[in-house]
């Protein structure tokens, strides 16, 4: 007679009935504490957590040893095709909700931000590529799914490798391990660049890193590995550890995440599983324990589920308590892992079910839900766990719901010392921006590469009237004398000031943005500024004549200052780098020129990325500091080979050009630049605690003044001659970074296959200045947030068109431009 089930809400004290056959718990433990590493990741992104647990290599070691297991005992096709199953299904059912939901935000609000990509579609059902989402979901949804692309390639290469290891041996592992550096190699190469693909190279390198940790599961289940005891594995770790250290400090790894070298990742992978391996038996041990084996059991069977949906649950927990500047120490990190577990099991309850549909297991709502006396064959009807399934779903959602209620609470904003108390919480800064608040707000986007420029063939029949190209032929010498400012233009029209600024509010009501400053002149013709919208942190309407900080901009005067300087012959451009009284030490001064610093191709790691940095950032409050700190890192790469945008490279021009004259960079300012264009209305603030200014950053101007900037510098040649003009226009095309200047699309290719940007100018953290020669229309604008959120980039190039169609009396191009 069989036994009533007695069902309990909880974690069960043996999982193994739910699985149907026998699991190994140490691979089930490791993998469980890569899992929950990578949601930690994601939840935060602090660099420092990509050296503390190697988690996709122990993934896919993982992975490799259960596999092993079943290509050994079933036809492979029939494993390839068990596989793709348990990868597909899941996938489909996470990429119909992202699907739905990109829909839905299109409906509410049809705009390019809320686009939804059709076209990549196909790799969010076969995902031999890497799925892409819209603009509004920001890589959320899409961007960890780089890891189902490299799964479901490597389990299509299995039996490959399965035989090759078989028939060669360890032996086999040497050709992975050549691939992986000769790709670093390559990819840090600009020359190297496949344009219809820019990351088919780094892919191909994901395939060689991790198929080293396939096959090492493969040789793991093959007891290759057995004869080693675990002083064994901890010299393997001691040793992938001295590995790891010397590649990091000697050799470039972006924002040092280990994730974006693949190099340093299978060192450290390397070191991390050797210590596993070494602690295998105290692991088992507390695998095998009760709360363990429950733990353990119940993420094994939600592996899939747990990794598609929690870099959702991350950012929807992130909705819920972006409301609060300021917060007291820890809550914000506490409230976050609250929101991110409790929406995430939410999410398990949910959608879990389609991995047991996937695996052709019996379906369980909940896996915690054990029914003592079932077998693996007996299926409990869902009404005798309704009660039991209301409680699990019940309480921590509304546990979370509570938590994310307290935080949101405790974060409203403070005064006084209770702000002050706050300030030892997580922040972050973008190299060159406004200075982000100390006080984590919102954890970074996923990793991706940076947006390239992408230049589309113009018709033959509309090549722009004057191109970068065409003033550059008639570049013959230097202008002999330094003329006066000219006289912006009439102010536009009734009619036209209405339209345009009809068009400023309802841009800015169609991206979000809080509040706008925005000047337009087309020299001779018209100018036009406004604004709209009010300051989010003090309520105040934004006015057109206020004052901002136009931050990394201010490089734009700085390389003026240089190009005036090689034009009177007292910098070489091209030279090595001339010993710095200021900077004595400066160990690169043999290997780096002038004009790679201002193209920012020297490899100088960006100050604010450095470990003094993230250590002390109140303690980086002079620019000597800022280099020094910056000189105890390693070159990001060899000078000249490659683009990477730095500060670091403008304060050391602002040492040289006050070496050069005998004058203080501010002196040097208001003589050669602010009084000549007259620039009433700016200045430039001093070095303080997180912004040392000097020649990066820290001029303060208005609409007015920047418009006036603007069109001195790139079409009036009132501040530098025209040679300086042509090689400010020498902007890369693979990355938009020119000398001091910026390169913005829509960008084309003529007939005779020269490439033109519609727009120069610099981007600093909160304004942007554009000037297009084509047109003859400049456009200076200040956003009271950031022009680095998320889509912020399309926003203003979306701007940028309409002013310009404004402008011109044209209708809007139909596409938005792709460079954000």
């Amino acid at each position: 007679m069989k036994t009533t089930p007695t069902i309990r809400c909880g974690l069960a004290a043996n999982p193994s009935p739910l699985s149907g056959a026998a699991r190994d718990p140490f691979l089930d433990a490791i993998r469980t504490i890569a899992l929950l590493r990578v949601m930690l990741w994601h939840t935060f992104g602090d660099p420092v957590l990509t050296y503390v647990i190697a988690a996709v290599p122990t993934m896919f070691f993982v992975a490799g040893s259960l596999l092993a297991k079943s290509l050994d005992r079933r036809p492979w096709p029939r494993v390839l095709a068990d596989r793709a199953r348990r990868i597909l299904l899941p996938l489909w059912a996470f990429a119909a909700v992202a699907f739905v939901a990109m829909r839905v935000a299109w409906l509410l609000d049809p705009s390019p931000r809320t686009a939804v990509p059709w076209r990549s579609i196909i790799f969010w059902i076969v995902p031999l590529g890497d799925p892409q989402g819209s603009a509004w979901e920001g890589g959320w949804m899409s961007q960890p799914l780089w890891y189902i692309r490299a799964t479901f390639w490597l389990f299509l290469l299995s039996p490959l490798l399965r035989s090759a290891l078989r028939r060669f041996g360890l032996v086999v592992f040497v050709p992975p391990v050549m691939a992986v550096f000769a790709l670093d190699v390559l990819t840090r190469n600009p020359a190297v660049t496949i344009h219809a693909a820019p990351e088919l190279l780094w892919q191909i390198g994901d395939l060689a890193l991790y198929s080293i940790f396939l096959m090492a599961g493969f040789a793991h289940r093959d007891g290759r590995f057995a004869h080693l005891r675990p002083s064994g594995w901890f010299g393997g770790a001691a040793l992938a550890g001295i590995a790891s250290t010397a590649w990091i400090l000697t050799q470039p790894v972006p924002l040092h995440v280990v994730n974006n070298s693949h190099p340093a990742h299978l060192f450290v992978g390397t070191a991390w599983l050797c210590l596993f391996l070494a602690c295998r038996a105290p692991i088992t041990a507390v695998a095998m324990t009760s709360a363990g084996r429950a733990i353990v059991g119940w993420i094994s069977l939600r592996t899939m589920t747990i990794y598609l949906w929690h870099s959702t649950a991350v950012i929807l927990t992130y909705q819920v308590l972006a409301s609060g500047d300021d917060r007291p120490p820890g809550v914000y990190a506490a409230a976050m892992i609250a929101g991110m577990v409790s929406i995430t099991m939410v999410f398990v309850v949910a959608f879990g079910w389609v991995e047991d549909l996937a695996a052709r297991r019996r379906l369980l709502v909940c896996p915690l839900l054990v029914a003592s006396g079932d077998s693996p064959g007996d299926r409990a009807p869902f009404a005798a766990h309704r009660r039991s399934v209301y409680r699990f779903v019940g309480v921590p959602s509304l546990a979370g719901v509570l938590l994310l209620g307290g935080c949101a609470f405790m974060t409203q904003p403070m005064s006084g010392e209770a702000a002050a108390a706050a300030d030892g919480a997580v922040g972050g800064a973008v190299d060159g921006g406004v200075v982000a608040s100390r006080v984590a707000k919102k954890p970074p986007v996923p990793s991706q590469a940076p947006p390239r420029p992408e230049f589309e063939r113009a018709p033959s029949t509309s090549a722009p009237a004057s191109t970068t190209s065409e003033r550059r032929a008639a570049v013959v010498a230097p202008a002999a004398t330094i003329a006066p400012a000219a006289p912006l233009a009439p102010e536009a029209d009734d009619a036209l000031a209405t339209a345009i600024q009809r068009t400023v509010d309802e841009w800015r009501a169609r991206w979000n943005v809080p509040g706008i400053a925005v000047g337009v002149v087309q020299p001779g013709s018209l100018s036009w500024r406004g604004a709209s919208g009010a300051d989010p942190v003090t309520g105040a309407a934004v006015d057109v004549d206020d004052r901002f900080d136009i931050t990394s901009i201010t490089k734009t005067f700085t390389g003026t200052l240089v190009f005036q300087l090689a034009a009177e012959g007292r910098i070489d451009l091209d030279a090595p780098l001339p010993r710095l009284v200021r900077v004595p030490d400066f160990p690169y001064a043999a290997g780096i020129t002038v004009r790679q610093l201002l193209t920012h191709r020297t490899g100088l790691v960006p100050y604010r990325d450095t470990r003094a940095y993230a250590a002390a950032p109140d303690a980086i409050d002079t620019p000597d500091k800022a280099l020094a700190a910056a000189l105890l890192e390693p070159l990001q790469f060899a000078p000249g080979t490659k683009s990477a945008y730095s500060s670091t490279n403008f304060l050391v021009l602002g040492f040289l050009v006050e070496e050069v004259t005998g004058l203080g960079y501010d002196a040097l300012l208001e003589q050669q630049l602010f009084e000549p264009v007259d620039l009433r209305s700016t200045t430039h603030s001093p070095p303080s605690a997180l912004a040392p200014n000097f020649a990066t950053s820290g001029i303060v101007t208005d609409t007015a003044d920047l418009l006036r900037w603007g069109i001195a510098l790139y079409r009036d040649h009132t501040v530098i001659d025209v040679v300086g003009l042509a090689a400010m226009h020498q902007i890369d095309t693979s990355t938009g970074l020119g000398p001091a200047v910026y390169g913005y699309c829509p960008c084309t290719i003529d007939d005779s296959g020269r490439e033109h940007w519609q727009w120069i100018g610099h981007t600093g953290g909160t304004t942007q200045l554009a000037y297009s020669d084509t047109d003859d229309i400049a456009i200076a604008l200040n956003v009271t947030d950031s022009l680095w959120l998320e889509n912020r980039g399309r926003a203003v190039a979306e701007l940028l068109t309409l002013l310009r169609a404004a402008v011109l009396g044209a209708t809007p191009r139909a596409a938005i431009p792709s460079f954000s």
